[in-house]
């Protein structure tokens, strides 16, 4: 059986799954350290403080000179998109969380 055609087009589908978050989906900042591989959770709020070394081994987090300033500003920037009424919804695409287990 032939497929029907519309507008040149035939009626094939494409499937596509994609995983999104938007802002207020995030609720915390979490910062792993490369060389003992130690974790700790920031709370996503106004008062976070972004750490300059690890907690455990005291390896620096920060390249001397560099400023968390970049990190403050996306962290402030998702804080304001969750709380804020815009005319449209801004969602970050997640690599791989939309694709099937094999």
């Amino acid at each position: 059986m032939a497929g029907l055609v519309f507008g040149g087009r035939s009626d094939c589908m494409t499937i596509e799954n994609r995983g999104t978050i938007e802002p207020k989906d995030v609720t915390a900042i979490e910062f792993e350290c490369n060389k003992c591989h130690t974790k700790t959770v920031r709370p996503l709020n106004a008062d976070l403080n972004v750490p300059g070394v690890c907690g455990n081994c005291q390896s620096q987090f920060m390249v001397e000179g560099q400023e968390p300033n970049d990190l403050r500003i996306l962290f402030n920037l998702l804080i304001r998109q969750a709380n804020a009424k815009q005319p449209y919804t801004l969602r970050f695409e997640i690599k791989d969380l939309g694709k099937k287990n094999e």
